[in-house]
């Protein structure tokens, strides 16, 4: 029963993500320029050069990891295609393309590719003959994407060693879970831009004692 109600949570909260993330993404992109604008006028005139030139770092980096989070995605997908499509599965298309959606969430993809995947084949086939195949594709692929592929696009998109980008997102998932695995490259992204600008706005504007 325990076990049985970790999974139902998991489950509920990767659907929840699914659902919930698209519109948090979609409204902060909408009212970007009102946000950098509130954040704006609240700092004072001294320091607002600096701000701008903060605001303008952190905008660009973090859309080099948005750009390196979908091409990630996208090859989770394709090789879900490619795999499936080898192993004879119908409709390998549709679900490598399910599969590099579900993987926007971490954790997701495999799961949200994985389950179409074993269906459509136990209905194609009529026995269940290639569920652990395709388990063992789902898993490969997984891991390849965990140990090499992401973390090199991630550490590209955010200018950060593979190795911080493996060790932000363990430390985030076990904060927060899969939110925390989410948002950990992005927070770290943001401080890591804030504390270096700033340092140099410092230096550069003579707002300090640098």
């Amino acid at each position: 029963l325990t076990k049985a109600e970790d999974i139902i949570s998991g489950v509920v909260s990767t659907v929840l993500f699914i659902i919930i993330i698209p519109f948090i993404t979609f409204f902060i992109l909408r009212d970007r320029q009102k946000i950098k604008n509130g954040l704006i006028s609240i700092v004072p005139n001294r320091y607002f050069e600096m701000t701008i030139n903060i605001i303008d770092k952190i905008e660009k980096q973090l859309s080099t990891y948005v750009r390196a989070w979908l091409l990630d995605a996208f090859i989770l997908g394709l090789l879900s295609f490619i795999g499936l499509s080898i192993m004879g599965v119908n409709n390998a298309i549709i679900i490598g393309m399910v599969a590099g959606a579900g993987h926007l969430i971490p954790y997701a993809g495999p799961v949200v590719g994985g389950v179409p995947a074993i269906l459509i084949s136990i209905i194609q086939y009529g026995d269940f003959h290639m569920v652990l195949p395709i388990i063992v594709l789902f898993t490969v692929i997984y891991i390849i994407d965990s140990a090499f592929i992401q973390p090199y696009l991630f550490s590209k998109g955010a200018e950060m060693n593979p190795i911080v980008i493996i060790a932000l997102i363990l430390i985030g998932n076990q904060i927060l879970g899969a939110f925390g695995a989410l948002i950990a490259i992005p927070v770290a992204t943001i401080l890591k831009v804030s504390a270096k600008e700033t340092i140099n706005g410092f230096r550069n504007y003579k707002l300090g004692y640098y």
